[in-house]
């Protein structure tokens, strides 16, 4: 009896501590060190890594392999109530997105679909001078822009028509942009099959994009990462290559969202 009175109080003990541990990382809006975390919870070194440890190997909590410190995981991204999920979502994006960013020297942006409109979560400027600036929190009609496209792609015919039902006629940026709901779901149609879509000055005059899907563990388009370009650099040879170059970095992203990336 008194052994497993003693078993029960460790054990209980022990998931305080480890829920102290995941409120620590979901406070911090940067990765963390084993040594910051045993001092800011007053904690023995070896209790602090058996307790990661254990989270990590359930996926409470991912590990940077080039700086070795720690970061909330995709198991908290995905049970949603310990932290924000879009908060979460631009922390695991963020990187490669400056990756990408440094390989292709345009600006780089991730969003999200909100009724027929996208919202940017999160950009890298280029540091060209003639560059694209977008800010966080910057919303367009989502037909007219190259990730809207592909977020309205993840929806059902039938939902793009009650999202679209009033009528046929949709608003327009520039002389550019989709303005029926008819050449819309032709757009739609391509984006299924490429993976990729694009605007071509539809949102922004001088302006061409190139957007690729972020994809979750069921195989739901959650957000989307596009890149933006003055459209006297964005040739068809150049969105090209970016297409490709986009692709690789969403899909590594979907794979760390998916959880089939695992820490070294």
């Amino acid at each position: 009896m008194n052994q497993n009175s003693s078993q029960h109080k460790y054990s209980v003990k022990s998931l305080e501590k480890g829920l102290l541990v995941l409120e620590l990382m979901t406070a911090k809006t940067r990765d963390v060190s084993l040594t910051e975390v045993a001092q800011e919870l007053g904690l023995g070194m070896g209790t602090v890594h058996r307790i990661v440890s254990t989270l990590r190997a359930c996926e409470f909590v991912n590990q940077n392999p080039e700086t070795r410190k720690y970061s909330l995981g995709v198991r908290a991204f995905e049970m949603g109530s310990a932290i924000n999920k879009e908060e979460f979502l631009k922390k695991l994006m963020k990187p490669e997105l400056f990756v990408l960013s440094g390989k292709c020297k345009e600006t780089v942006s991730a969003s999200m679909l909100e009724n027929c409109e996208i919202r940017y979560i999160a950009r890298v400027d280029s540091e060209q001078v003639l560059r694209v600036s977008i800010r966080e929190g910057t919303r367009f009609p989502a037909h007219c822009t190259a990730s809207g496209k592909l977020l309205l792609a993840a929806l059902s015919n039938e939902q793009l028509k009650e999202v679209y039902q009033r009528s046929d006629r949709l608003i327009t940026l520039t002389e550019n942009s989709i303005s029926s709901f008819r050449k819309l779901m032709e757009v739609i149609s391509e984006a299924r099959m490429k993976d990729v879509a694009c605007d071509y000055e539809e949102a922004l005059a001088g302006v061409y994009c190139v957007a690729a899907p972020i994809v979750n563990s069921k195989n739901l388009t959650i957000a989307a990462v596009s890149i933006s370009g003055p459209k006297e650099r964005m040739t068809a040879n150049t969105m090209e290559k970016l297409s490709s170059m986009l692709l690789e970095s969403t899909r590594k992203i979907s794979r760390k969202i998916r959880g089939d990336e695992k820490s070294n």
